[in-house]
């Protein structure tokens, strides 16, 4: 990898709730690995608190944060750097007009500046990490139009999981109530007979997640098929039932060493099965509707 820093990027992405947080935290634990903080976040164009990673991750110790999830996590935790989606970051460094957390950016590109622009921010972003490569994650659309235009030797991890687990999970975060369950979240892939039908159903929240999660996957599945990156696709209920052969694979696909640091991971953590059984999801009534949509 040399000096460049941007010499193919890991690039995770997968709808929400598809276990794209727990899979990407896991591989971004590697010592090679600098990614987007929860700082980034706060502070956007500054690069310059990514010497901060160096404090907890470095020759003498390393410390990682995590996504507060299923498992109990630290006090510490809070300060400790973890990888995030830095939407806020993102939309600060894209142009003007397009909004990147929202936007499905279907064919569209960086301009000139706008990659000469990302491109340094990113170096800047892994050398002060004291890292070696760019790693990050995002959900919902891929963006993959708009994101190999800037990183075309990018390796990508796309992460999937049974869409009707996906529909209950995000049913149950707080998060989606204010977003998506009374209408479309992302813009950019709808058209008139997608709002019709969002009108017809308006009431039915179950039924408009569905929608979102089905447009999301079949998008991705489009852009994946159509811009023929170079990606693997990692099934989130084989990382449940072989989590540490998964992420091996996901290693050694990146071309990363098998950092123990990785595989630490399961010592203090469980991976839980959250598929449960899909008739514990929802109604029979609803199930049916689900499943009729997902065909």
């Amino acid at each position: 990898m040399g000096t460049n820093y941007l010499e193919q990027p890991i690039i995770f992405l997968g709808a929400p709730r598809s276990g794209t947080s727990v899979i990407s935290e896991i591989v971004m634990r590697h010592k090679d690995l600098a990614y987007p903080s929860q700082y980034q976040s706060r502070v956007l164009g500054n690069t310059n608190i990514n010497y901060l990673r160096r404090l907890a991750d470095n020759p003498f110790w390393r410390f990682h944060g995590q996504k507060k999830q299923l498992n109990k996590v630290s006090l510490l935790n809070y300060f400790i750097f973890r990888s995030v989606e830095a939407y806020p970051m993102w939309n600060y460094l894209v142009r003007d007009g397009i909004s990147f957390s929202q936007d499905f950016l279907i064919n569209e590109e960086a301009t000139p500046e706008e990659k000469k622009r990302i491109v340094s921010f990113f170096k800047k972003l892994v050398k002060k990490q004291g890292k070696k490569r760019l790693a990050f994650k995002i959900t919902g659309p891929s963006r993959l139009n708009y994101l190999l235009s800037i990183f075309p030797d990018a390796k990508v991890v796309h992460i999937t999981r049974d869409p009707i687990a996906v529909v209950n999970s995000l049913m149950r975060v707080p998060f989606w109530k204010t977003r998506g369950m009374t209408s479309f979240w992302w813009k950019g892939a709808y058209n008139d007979k997608d709002y019709d039908w969002l009108e017809s159903n308006k009431s039915d929240s179950v039924q408009i997640t569905a929608y979102q999660v089905k447009k999301v996957t079949e998008v991705t599945k489009n852009e994946i098929d159509k811009l023929r990156p170079d990606a693997l696709r990692v099934e989130y209920s084989n990382f449940i039932k072989n989590p540490e052969s998964t992420i091996q694979k996901i290693l050694s696909y990146t071309g990363l060493s098998q950092d123990k640091v990785c595989f630490d991971y399961f010592i203090k953590n469980k991976i839980y099965n959250q598929n449960k059984n899909n008739e514990t999801f929802f109604s029979p009534e609803e199930r049916e509707k689900l499943q009729i949509l997902f065909e």
